[in-house]
C-alpha cells in the first residue's frame, strides 16, 4: 500500500500545472443547468480525458437535460467497480464566467463559476484515475457516473433513473462533491426537496352564494397547521410550508391553492416519517367537499449515515494513516446530492425474489417495499390457498376424468363444474392472467439480471430489444417442445413449480446475510425460518419426485430435513463470517 501510495504521490507533484490548466478550461466553460451546450462540452472535456488513460466513455441521453457521462476504466478486472459520482452542471447563469474568469489570487485562492461546485472535483477525479494508472494499479476497476443537471435536483429530467441503473453493483462509491478545507470527509448529507400539495374545493361567489363553496384556502390553513405541527428540528426534521398560492379575489371562494413545501431529512426512517405526514394531510379533509393532490418526485435521497458508509470510512481513515498523511475526521452536512442514490441502491426489499430485480427498482422507500411485497404476497397465497382447495375438491367429490392428473384438465373441471358459468369464468381468466403476469415478470428480471451481470448496456430500446428477442427464442423453443411432445406441458409445469420455489431460497438466503453484514443478527430469524421450511419442502420434494431422484419417501424426508439444517449452518457461519470481515475494515 505504501508503495502504491508513493507512486501516486509522485504523479501527482508532477503533474500539478497539468491539473490547473484543466480546471481553468472547465471553469471557463459554462454550463449551468439548463446550458445544454455547455454541459455537452463538458462531457466531452471528460471523454478527452478518461479516454487518454483507456477509459471508455459514453453519454446517455437524459430527458429534458443535458446527458450522463459514464466512464469505466480497468473494465476488464473481474471485481466489482469502485464508483466516481459528480455533475458538470453549474448554479451560475450565463456570461459569468466572461465577467469573473478563472483565476488564482495573491493568497493562492481559486475563482470562477463552479470553481468549487464542483469542477475542482472532476479535476481530482479525472486525476485520481491517471494517477492510479501511471501507479500501474490493476486491482479494481473505476466507474465514473457524472449528471448534467444535478443542481436544479433533476426536477425535469430522469436522469435519477438513468444514474441508478448504471450505479447498481458498485462495491464503493466515492462522491467528488468536494468539501471543506479542514481534513475531513462528509459521511452523511441530509436528503429533501420540494414537494407541492394543491388542494382543491368548490369555488362561489363569496356575496351572492358563500354556502355552494369549499375554501381551498382554507382547507390549506388546516393542512399547513397540521404539517408545521410534525417538525422535529433537534432530529432534523423540517416541513416548511414556505409558499401559497390561490384564489383570485375577495369576492370569490376559491376553488384552488398550492402550497410549495421544503422538506429536509438526515435519515431514511426521517424521510418516511415525513412521507406519512404528507399522504396523512393530502387523504385527510377538514373542509367537506375538498381534495387533495401530493407531488413528491422531485425529492432528493438522502446520504445515510449507514453501517457500510462508517466502515468505508474507517477504512479510508486507516489507509491515510499508513500512508503517512493526518488522520482525517468525518462530519455530515444538510446540503442535497446524488449520494442519496448510491446509499439507495444498496436496499433490497422484499422475499419474492423473481421480482426483485424490478421492484427494487421502481422502490423510494423501504417501507413502499413492504407495502408492495407484503401485500402482493398476501394475495398471492390467498390465490394459491383457492386453488389448492379447489383441486383438493376435485377428487373429493369424485369429478376427476381421464385427464384429470393433468393440469389443465384440473382447471378445466373446477371451472366448469364446481364454479358454475360466472364462477368459472372469472377463475379462468386469472388462470389467463397469472401465468401471463408471471411469464412477463420472470423475463424482465431475466433480461435484467443478465444485463446487470454481464454489463450489457440496456438505455436504449434497440438495445433491449435485441436482449429480449434472444430470451424470446429461448421461449419459443420451450413452447415448441411443450405442444409438440404429449407429456410437454405438464413435465415444465412440474419444473416450473418446483425451480419457482428453490428461487425463493437464494432471496431468503440474500437477506439473511445481508441482516448479519448491517448488525441486525437478531433479527436474521425472520427470513431463516421460511428459508429452511423451503428448503426442507423442495429438497423433500425434488429428491422423491418422478422429475427428481425417485427416492422413498421415508429416506427423502430424512435428506429435506439435512437440508434445511445444512442451509441454517451455512447462512450463520458465512453471516458471521462477512459480518466479522466488514468489522475489520
Amino acid at each position: 500500500m505504501e508503495e502504491l501510495f508513493e507512486r501516486i504521490r509522485q504523479y501527482v507533484d508532477g503533474h500539478h500545472d497539468e491539473m490547473l490548466a484543466l480546471w481553468e478550461e472547465m471553469v471557463n466553460t459554462e454550463s449551468g443547468s439548463r446550458q445544454l451546450e455547455g454541459v455537452a462540452a463538458m462531457d466531452d472535456i471528460l471523454r478527452r480525458e478518461l479516454e487518454s488513460v483507456g477509459a471508455k466513455v459514453r453519454v446517455l441521453p437524459v430527458e429534458n437535460a443535458g446527458g450522463v457521462l459514464v466512464a469505466e476504466w480497468n473494465s476488464g478486472s473481474p471485481k466489482a467497480p469502485l464508483l466516481f459520482i459528480g455533475h458538470v452542471d453549474t448554479v451560475f447563469k450565463e456570461g459569468t464566467a466572461e465577467d469573473n474568469p478563472f483565476r488564482i489570487d495573491e493568497q493562492g485562492r481559486a475563482h470562477g463559476p463552479g470553481v468549487l461546485d464542483m469542477k475542482a472535483g472532476l479535476v481530482i477525479a479525472v486525476h485520481a484515475i491517471k494517477a492510479l494508472a501511471a501507479a500501474g494499479f490493476t486491482g479494481r476497476p473505476v466507474k465514473c457516473v457524472f449528471a448534467g443537471d444535478e443542481e436544479n435536483l433533476h426536477m425535469l429530467s430522469n436522469a435519477k433513473q438513468v444514474m441508478t441503473e448504471e450505479i447498481k453493483g458498485a462495491a464503493a462509491a466515492f462522491n467528488f462533491e468536494t468539501g471543506f478545507p479542514d481534513n475531513r470527509l462528509v459521511v452523511g448529507r441530509k436528503g429533501g426537496g420540494p414537494v407541492s400539495l394543491t388542494v382543491h374545493g368548490v369555488s362561489a361567489h363569496s356575496g351572492n352564494a358563500p354556502e355552494k363553496g369549499r375554501s381551498a384556502v382554507l382547507e390549506a390553513a388546516h393542512k399547513i397547521v397540521a404539517l408545521e405541527a410534525c417538525n422535529d428540528i433537534s432530529r432534523g426534521k423540517l416541513i416548511n410550508c414556505g409558499k401559497i398560492t390561490g384564489g383570485i379575489g375577495e369576492n370569490t371562494i376559491p376553488d384552488l391553492c398550492t402550497i410549495s413545501i421544503g422538506v429536509r431529512f438526515p435519515s431514511t426512517e426521517i424521510k418516511n416519517e415525513i412521507l406519512d405526514a404528507l399522504e396523512q394531510a393530502a387523504s385527510h379533509s377538514t373542509v367537506p367537499d375538498t381534495w387533495a393532490e401530493l407531488d413528491t418526485s422531485r425529492l432528493m435521497e438522502c446520504m445515510d449515515t449507514t453501517d457500510g458508509v462508517m466502515a468505508l470510512f474507517r477504512h479510508i481513515q486507516r489507509t491515510a494513516v499508513r500512508c503517512g498523511m493526518d488522520e482525517p475526521g468525518c462530519f455530515q452536512v444538510g446540503g442535497l446530492s446524488d449520494s442519496g442514490i448510491t446509499v439507495a441502491c444498496g436496499i433490497l426489499s422484499g422475499f419474492h425474489s423473481t421480482q426483485t430485480a424490478i421492484i427494487s427498482r421502481t422502490m423510494k422507500s423501504e417501507k413502499q417495499g413492504r407495502m408492495t411485497f407484503y401485500n402482493m404476497m398476501i394475495l398471492e397465497g390467498f390465490i394459491a390457498m383457492i386453488w389448492a382447495a379447489a383441486a383438493m375438491g376435485v377428487y373429493n367429490l369424485g369429478l376427476q376424468e381421464v385427464n384429470a392428473s393433468l393440469a389443465t384438465g384440473t382447471v378445466g373441471i373446477i371451472c366448469r363444474d364446481l364454479l358454475g358459468p360466472v364462477g368459472g369464468i372469472i377463475a379462468l381468466l386469472g388462470v389467463i392472467v397469472l401465468p401471463i403476469t408471471s411469464g412477463d415478470t420472470a423475463l424482465r428480471s431475466l433480461r435484467l439480471s443478465i444485463s446487470d451481470s454481464l454489463h450489457i448496456d440496456q438505455s436504449s430500446k434497440p438495445k433491449r430489444l435485441g436482449l429480449s428477442a434472444i430470451i424470446f427464442a429461448l421461449v419459443a423453443v420451450i413452447l415448441v417442445f411443450a405442444k409438440s411432445s404429449p407429456d410437454g406441458f405438464n413435465l415444465l409445469w412440474r419444473y416450473f413449480a418446483w425451480s419457482n420455489q428453490t428461487l425463493s431460497l437464494f432471496a431468503f438466503l440474500g437477506i439473511s446475510v445481508w441482516m448479519f453484514e448491517n448488525s441486525k443478527a437478531k433479527w436474521v430469524w425472520i427470513p431463516l425460518i421460511p428459508g429452511a421450511w423451503y428448503t426442507f419442502v423442495t429438497v423433500t420434494f425434488i429428491a422423491n419426485a418422478q422429475i427428481g431422484f425417485h427416492i422413498p419417501w421415508t429416506p427423502a424426508y430424512i435428506i429435506g430435513v439435512c437440508a434445511a439444517v445444512a442451509y441454517v449452518a451455512i447462512i450463520v457461519w458465512y453471516g458471521k463470517k462477512r459480518a466479522a470481515r466488514l468489522q475489520k475494515l
